[in-house]
């Protein structure tokens, strides 16, 4: 059989399933998918016949993968890859379970990692069998080698509490972890000796923290050298004179070199990156920048990374790219020597729903705060009972870049507030951030920078788009 890329025909793939009745389990997120998501469709059903007629599956082992893969093609092939399924690689699906899956899934927990790779070496291995993808036999060992789940448990950071064991283990090799919860291990562990009649010095409790101080002093001082290290290293391996001109004048390369500079100087707050990535992300922001007709899979391949790598080192170095830059896509030169205050046009996102979405814009003076209340009424709720916050890296309960509200909860925490304004942000076009709303429930939405305005007189900010 040849090499079938679902991209093609429909009656292809019906030749394949024959017995498949397609199913409306996938959504399209955009227009341009609709006829994509008839042909995943199809290939879905196939793949549950696959489960039931040659697995010979059992009906719960069936849903149990029916409902990971859904997860899979839904919210992150659909909604965030840029790949083809035929081209996903070891690479794409490290990510998406290594650091996708564990901030998109609410109480993700390592059984449901468990689940997912092993429902992913079913899929993986169904698509290679009856549509030959992945031919190459290395790699596809490396992208099966990538589902094991032991190696993945190791690699997250799980912050999790039903294992005692497991806190007492994560405590001593997780310094994040030793700062927010081993006062009260020791607490804990003082009780106990104390109540089984421990005759230990007093001071012993004092003396021992007073060396956990000393070690987590130390690991603060590995992680800053760590971050120099890595600092140097991509400074001496770019040169984007070299890296960027064959596409780029050299105006359009200096532009480069001031978001460069930037990512540089913000190293510290810029977690996960790596050369090619970023080398793929700077490019991708200039292609934007200066209107350059070339795709994001185009872009990727310069660099040999993948689309998912690209967009994802984008919206990291999205604070570093100067707003100014993209003034004129989306203002006119008219407009623009009026000097009136600029206005943020974001895309607000249900996090389990992305259909549920909505648009607003918002005044440069505009805050947090009435964000927040922006988000409030795309939800249709007046209430503003609970407490939010906005994690501007992405990360929920990242203190480093969290602004908690209401106003009246700063009395009591120690955390920014939402009455700070767009402005003072510094955001970055493209760049997205979690709105998490009533700690309890954990209601979250992602919010992106999807473009930029004037003000208009005759409009009320926040103003609802869509």
């Amino acid at each position: 059989m040849e090499k079938l890329d679902i991209e093609e025909t429909i009656s292809q793939l019906k030749k394949i399933f024959p017995n498949s009745t397609p199913s409306r389990k996938l959504y399209p997120i955009t227009d341009e998918q609709k006829v994509y998501v008839r042909k995943l469709n199809i290939l879905f059903c196939g793949f549950h016949d696959y489960l039931k007629n040659e697995k010979k599956l059992a009906k719960t082992s069936i849903k149990a993968i029916l409902e990971d893969i859904e997860t899979f093609l839904q919210i992150f092939h659909l909604d965030y890859s840029d790949k083809m399924l035929s081209e996903i690689n070891a690479e794409e699906i490290s990510y998406f379970l290594q650091d996708f899956l564990p901030r998109k899934w609410l109480d993700f927990s390592k059984n449901d990692l468990k689940s997912m790779c092993k429902s992913l070496k079913v899929f993986i291995g169904f698509l290679r069998e009856k549509l030959h993808y992945y031919p190459e036999v290395s790699l596809f060992k490396k992208m099966m080698d990538k589902l094991n789940p032991n190696q993945l448990i190791k690699a997250i950071d799980w912050d999790d509490d039903d294992d005692d064991d497991d806190d007492i283990e994560n405590a001593f090799s997780d310094p994040n972890r030793i700062t927010l919860k081993f006062e009260d291990f020791i607490n804990d562990i003082f009780t106990f000796s104390i109540e089984k009649g421990s005759k230990k010095s007093p001071n012993i409790k004092k003396n021992f923290l007073k060396l956990m101080e000393t070690f987590r002093d130390g690991q603060e001082k590995e992680k800053r050298s760590e971050f120099e290290m890595k600092k140097k290293l991509l400074t001496e391996s770019i040169n984007l004179e070299i890296d960027l001109h064959q596409w780029y004048t050299i105006d359009e390369i200096n532009v480069g070199k001031v978001i460069l500079e930037n990512v540089f100087k913000n190293i510290h707050n810029l977690e996960n990156l790596n050369k090619k990535g970023l080398l793929a992300a700077i490019d991708y922001a200039l292609s934007e920048i200066f209107s350059k007709k070339t795709t994001q899979s185009q872009i990727a391949k310069r660099y040999n990374t993948s689309p998912a790598t690209m967009i994802k080192h984008r919206s990291i170095i999205a604070p570093c790219i100067p707003l100014e830059f993209f003034y004129p896509l989306f203002i006119s030169e008219d407009d623009l020597k009026l000097e009136k205050e600029k206005t943020y046009i974001f895309k607000i996102n249900n996090s389990y729903k992305s259909q549920d979405w909505s648009k607003f814009e918002l005044a440069e003076s505009n805050t947090l705060e009435d964000l927040h209340y922006a988000i409030q009424l795309f939800r249709n709720r007046e209430d503003d009972e609970h407490l939010y916050s906005f994690f501007m890296n992405g990360k929920e309960w990242d203190r480093s870049s969290e602004y908690a509200g209401p106003p009246e909860y700063q009395q009591e925490s120690d955390s920014k507030g939402t009455n700070i304004t767009l402005k003072e942000l510094n955001l970055g076009y493209k760049q997205r951030f979690l709105y998490l709303y009533d700690y309890g429930d954990c209601i979250k939405y992602y919010v992106t920078i999807i473009g930029l305005g004037i003000y208009n007189d005759s409009k009320t900010y926040p103003h609802q788009i869509k």
